[in-house]
């Protein structure tokens, strides 16, 4: 999504986009969160990927 939306990967580091609608389950909400944590645990021990998706040091 991130190359779709064309934002520069040095914006990234900062940015969640979490896209939920009404039909959004509190289940959905609960693995999210749990996924979520692991991310933000990689990233405050420095160990940040990109989202495998797009070219990498795009910017």
């Amino acid at each position: 999504m991130c190359c779709a939306m064309n934002v520069p990967a040095t914006s990234l580091r900062g940015a969640v986009r979490l896209p939920l609608s009404r039909e959004t389950t509190i289940g959905e909400i609960d693995q999210l969160l749990r996924a979520l944590s692991g991310v933000v645990a990689r990233l405050r021990a420095g160990r940040s990927q990109s989202c495998g998706q797009c070219p990498s040091n795009q910017s």
